[in-house]
Formats: structure tokens, C-alpha cells, sequence
């Protein structure tokens, strides 16, 4: 299917969604446009496996060459501040870790599945 049709899906699933696919058919690029769809509502969290957490800021800035350099948090470990940036990306470890830092909920959340 075209982006826009899983862009157009999403919204008007109010961005709730399970992007399943197989490995390299875009699904990073759907995920980065639907959570720019909702800039407004940022800041953005992203949960990934820890081997991706830089990808995933990489293409950030990659698909939304807008951002400003500094507008990514890369969560490394459990004393990084995770509402420090308009985008933070935390492993599920680390964010299990967190949760005194979560109390003030995210309203865009990516979760970014390892298989």
C-alpha cells in the first residue's frame, strides 16, 4: 500500500495503530511521518531495543530535516533526563527504569518492536 494510505488510516485512527511488515518496506518513515502528524502534541517518545535507539535519532533527522540538531535525546542511561528534547528515544530496559520521570505523560508514543 501507498504511504498515504497508511498515513490517511492513521489518522483517522487518531494515531493508534500496529505497523507490521516485513524488514525494509518503510515501516521507520510511516512511523516518523504519523508521529509528525501530531508535532503538535510532542514531546515524542520512542522505545526501542538499545541496538537501535541512534538509528532510530538518525532518521529523525534524516525524514524531517526541519529538526534542529539538538531537538533529539538519546537516552543512555538511567541518570539522562527524559523529557529533554521534543524527541526521546529510550531502550525498553532503561525506560523500566524511568518511571519516576514518566509521570507526566506522553500523548505520541512510538514503540519500536526488536523481532
Amino acid at each position: 500500500f501507498p504511504l498515504s494510505i497508511f498515513s490517511s488510516f492513521a489518522i483517522l485512527r487518531n494515531g493508534r495503530l500496529l505497523l507490521a511488515d516485513d524488514m525494509g518496506l518503510g515501516k521507520t518513515i510511516q512511523a516518523i511521518c504519523i508521529a509528525a502528524y501530531y508535532r503538535k502534541e510532542w514531546p515524542l517518545l520512542v522505545v526501542t531495543p538499545s541496538s537501535v535507539r541512534f538509528t532510530w535519532a538518525e532518521a529523525f533527522h534524516r525524514w524531517l530535516p526541519s529538526l534542529s540538531p539538538g531537538s533529539t535525546n538519546v537516552i543512555v542511561t538511567g541518570k539522562d533526563n527524559l523529557t529533554a528534547s521534543l524527541i526521546n528515544i529510550v531502550s525498553f530496559d532503561l525506560l523500566s527504569k524511568m518511571d519516576k520521570q514518566l509521570k507526566s505523560a506522553f500523548q505520541v508514543v512510538i514503540i519500536v518492536s526488536g523481532t
